[in-house]
């Protein structure tokens, strides 16, 4: 039969390429491999009395198809293997070849070339384990996981990562296994993003109430006229099955073990230990849920909420990994929380009263997971929102407690301000006591207590409304507090406004500005703290972890020199508070002192700077170290986390139409690539791993002193000896001064274990040997004198100390290093905690 004729039943014409490869052409080798593949039970379904050409081209067919499972025709030319079987023209197994792939056309014409693609997995249990050309180590798993890594972590738009997978696979040796198009590259990620992983729901736009699905349409709109918004949901229970399924949750939450004692991380909060009390399986969960307004562009009139959550049970090291979006909205106004949030509420009924079904990925025993969201860190307008109370600009608009504001007048204006009262005497909001204010709200028509009707929160299990809303330092300390002193002591606001062409108060330093710069200036980075302030003018530009590196690091050295001594020391108060609420393990006597310290510093700034400076975020000073004992330190429940998550949302948004449906797109891309680099990756995500040296190896003649500590722990060391710069210790990278390379960041100061006691000093090289690595220092003295102190408690300032350089040197061994310490001048700055980096 030839090419060109119809075999019997009038089968069409095969499609154009196949045309071609039958005339000598070339195709792609997995559409080859296929064709193979399918032509030999076309063989085998043959009659029995086939001729012995049929025979022999069987077992040539069965030659083939073994070799190609058996790897190989790797190296196998496509174009040469087809000249070979086509080597005699008129040849009779030419003809019946062409005679079975005819056949094969008739029975496949309406099947989609591009399903040619689909061949690579038929003979590989997974199809991502294949080398991705002949000879590489890199397998098609790995460079389709490393691409999607890159577009996630740069934002790169949908075009773009198209173009990529086209030049890449054109760049790559011929016959590799990179998927050729975007579809195919589409294809590829598709079983690692979950099913069901959008729904549609509808509210009313003008009153936020909840109209339903598409499917389920529900009429609770009182409005004349319904104007319907679509948002998004991406179900919870879907995904918590992916995490547990796909992303091994259930071995991350195996690994922490929970603390109880002291207050450290959430699972330690009181209010934590209530709720878990109800949940008594091994692999319930509890969620820290958080949302807030996103602008998509730069002067958009539009916004994003999106609902973000993070699981309680994880190591506070890997929340980051296991942080998903649950819901988006996106419009001119902002969403209606009591109808916004009906899906999540719905969402957490559903997950504590039925729970999730799951099979462990390993052992494969079927798990029922249950769980609710008792918690949510928001900022001050999506907790008003959220608890449907007043805003904060109002009066009785604390979320904590029932306190009621002053309103003072404010330039032109007028503004609410709350006096100091002792926080023991505040009365604290409580579920039952706000919805019977509630109820009096709907019997009386007038705002009891700043509640201004029922709340969402209400209808979630286990979640009370009274200590549901956590107090974020981030937002309430860091860009609230201290942002409002600042511009007191550099601008010289007075009563929170500007002092132009008055005399400046007593506590104004900004004509020091230039020397400040200078100071600030010489400040070096770390790899971990990479936000320090630069400039006193460009404070407006200052991010939340500017601010803090300020608060902690920056500020006492600047105020102890230029800031009268008054002002300095109530300055103190706060910084000590803070530092002590945000260790890792914070003790009930430090919880205890630091609620002391902060009523001290609210009660003596009314005293200082007068009433006008009382604003909502210095009243909610005397409520943070009741969030830790309800919810654990501050960063447990900070919302840097989130924030950082919501940086992503954005920077992977490039349309300015169907933000929501590109978002949903995205995401999908984002829950593929950490899959992905979970299922082919070995990477430490954790940090945990064991140190290892890196950059090259360079010899240096070691000193007489230098060489008799080495040859107490290796014998056999000579004085001249192989050393290195630079050595990483699970994700911390620690440099030397031997490091010529770092000019900007200095990453050499650390604190480190020595005879049983805490020491500090600089790295100066690293040696390796029989397995293990060493670092030689020099160890930096402490001038306990010049130490920071507040004189009326007479507490000292921990975290800041004071040194000097020694002529002592000691070899230590890496996992003897405490943490890596920041220097700003002659002080050493050690960090509260090691979970608060890269923020």
């Amino acid at each position: 039969m030839s090419s060109g004729e119809e075999s019997e039943g009038n089968i069409p014409h095969p499609p154009k390429r196949r045309k071609q490869w039958m005339k000598g052409g070339r195709v792609p080798r997995e559409t080859y491999r296929r064709w193979l593949t399918q032509a030999r039970p076309a063989v085998q379904d043959s009659d029995e009395d086939s001729s012995e050409e049929d025979v022999n081209l069987q077992n040539n067919f069965d030659a083939e198809q073994q070799a190609i499972n058996d790897g190989a025709l790797e190296d196998l030319d496509v174009e040469a293997h087809q000249e070979e079987i086509f080597e005699e023209d008129g040849d009779s197994e030419r003809e019946s070849l062409r005679s079975i792939i005819s056949n094969l056309i008739s029975d496949s014409d309406q099947e989609n070339v591009s399903s040619s693609s689909e061949s690579g997995a038929e003979h590989d249990d997974n199809p991502l384990s294949i080398p991705l050309f002949p000879g590489s180590k890199t397998t098609k798993g790995e460079a389709i996981s490393k691409l999607l890594d890159v577009c996630c972590k740069h934002a790169t738009s949908k075009a773009l990562l198209n173009d990529l997978v086209v030049y890449i696979y054109n760049l790559l040796p011929k016959f590799n296994t990179f998927p050729s198009t975007p579809y195919f590259f589409e294809k590829a990620i598709g079983p690692y993003i979950p099913p069901d992983l959008c729904v549609s729901h509808y509210c009313c736009e003008k009153c936020g109430a909840y109209l339903g699905t598409p499917e389920e349409r529900e009429n609770n709109c009182v409005c004349d006229v319904t104007a319907e918004k679509i948002f998004y949901e991406f179900p919870l229970a879907t995904q918590l099955k992916y995490l547990f399924e796909e992303r091994n949750l259930a071995d991350v939450m195996d690994s922490y073990e929970i603390k109880v004692g002291n207050s450290s991380d959430i699972t330690t909060g009181e209010e934590y230990l209530k709720v878990k009390s109800n949940l008594k399986g091994k692999y319930d969960v509890i969620l820290l849920t958080n949302s807030d307004g996103l602008q998509p562009h730069n002067n958009s009139t539009e916004e994003i909420w999106a609902v973000t959550y993070t699981i309680c049970e994880v190591p506070p090291g890997l929340r980051r990994v296991f942080t998903m979006v649950t819901q988006i909205w996106y419009g001119k106004k902002k969403p209606f929380m009591n109808g916004f949030m009906v899906p999540f509420a719905k969402s957490t009924i559903e997950l504590f009263q039925k729970g999730v079904v799951w099979t462990h990925p390993k052992s494969k025993i079927v798990h029922t997971t249950r769980g609710t969201a008792p918690a949510f860190t928001l900022d001050a307008p999506a907790r008003a929102m959220l608890q449907n109370v007043t805003s904060h600009s109002g009066s009785c608009s604390c979320n904590i407690c029932e306190i009621e504001g002053e309103r003072i007048k404010h330039g032109k204006g007028t503004k609410t301000i709350f006096p100091y009262v002792e926080d023991e005497e505040l009365v604290l909001r409580d579920k039952d006591a706000m919805e019977a204010q509630t109820q009096s709200l709907l019997l009386s028509g007038i705002v009891c207590k700043g509640v201004r009707g029922d709340s969402i929160l209400n209808t979630i299990p286990l979640c009370n409304r009274g200590s549901a809303v956590i107090y974020d330092y981030m937002h309430l300390v860091l860009l609230g507090v201290t942002r409002q002193f600042y511009c007191m002591f550099m601008k010289g606001e007075r009563n929170g406004l500007p002092t132009k062409g008055i005399q400046k108060p007593p506590w104004y330093i900004g004509h020091k500005s230039k020397i400040i710069d200078v100071f600030l200036s010489s400040i070096e980075r770390t790899y971990e703290f990479t936000r320090f302030p630069k400039y006193c003018d460009k404070y407006k530009a200052y991010k939340a972890q500017t601010w803090l590196t300020w608060l902690l690091f920056v500020s006492i050295l600047v105020f102890h020199e230029n800031l009268p001594e008054v002002y300095s020391q109530h300055w103190l108060l706060l910084v000590i508070a803070i530092n002590l609420l945000l260790k890792e393990v914070i003790s009930q006597d430090d919880v205890e002192m630091a609620r002391l310290l902060l009523s001290e510093f609210v009660e003596e700034a009314q005293q200082l700077y007068g009433k006008e400076v009382m604003t909502y975020n210095v009243h909610g000073l005397l409520h943070m170290a009741l969030m830790v004992k309800r919810w654990g330190a501050l960063w447990a429940t900070s919302t840097f986390l989130f924030e950082s998550y919501n940086g992503v949302i954005v920077r992977n948004l490039h349309g300015t139409i169907h933000i929501q449906e590109e978002f949903a797109n995205v995401f999908g891309r984002h829950v593929a690539n950490a899959t992905l680099r979970n299922v082919v990756s070995n990477a430490d995500v954790d940090g945990t791993s064991g140190p290892c040296v890196m950059g090259k190896m360079f010899y240096s003649d070691l000193s007489v002193q230098e060489l008799e500590l080495l040859q107490q722990q290796f014998p056999d060391a000579s004085q001249r000896v192989p050393l290195y710069a630079r050595v990483r210790k699970g994700k911390t990278v620690y440099t030397s001064v031997s490091y010529s390379a770092e000019k900007a960041t200095n990453n050499k100061n650390v604190s480190f274990k020595l005879n049983g006691k805490t020491a500090f000093g600089v790295l100066k090289y690293f040696y390796q040997s029989q397995g293990k690595i060493v670092a030689f220092v020099n160890v930096l003295g402490v001038d306990a004198e010049l130490q920071f102190r507040h004189h009326a408690t007479n507490l000292c300032v921990s975290h800041i100390v004071p040194i000097f350089p020694t002529q002592e040197i000691c070899i230590i061994q890496i996992p003897d290093i405490i943490c890596k310490l920041i220097r700003v001048g002659g002080y050493l700055c050690i960090p509260p905690n090691n979970f608060e980096r890269n923020l």
